[in-house]
């Protein structure tokens, strides 16, 4: 078995990846159910998550947001 799931064009995508992928979409999503169950700011769970991902990819910047430079994107630490 080569763990290559498929391909997509040039694009090769593996198995590891997309349990990787599934994993942090499923901490996200339960992360998500809990902060409602509280009453918390679900906001902090989707801001986190970007500033990880932003961690992820040393080569962007903090303040990168595709499509909206106005909002905050891993300025705020307290939210952290």
């Amino acid at each position: 078995m080569t763990g290559v799931a498929f391909h997509i064009g040039g694009l090769t995508i593996g198995w590891y990846g997309i349990m990787i992928a599934s994993g942090v979409l499923a901490a996200i999503g339960i992360a998500l159910i809990e902060a409602r169950r509280r009453g918390e700011n679900t906001r902090h769970i989707v801001n986190m998550a970007q500033c990880l991902d932003a961690l992820g990819h040393p080569d962007r910047p903090l303040d990168y947001r595709p499509g909206n430079s106005n909002s905050y994107y891993c300025n705020d630490i307290a939210t952290l």
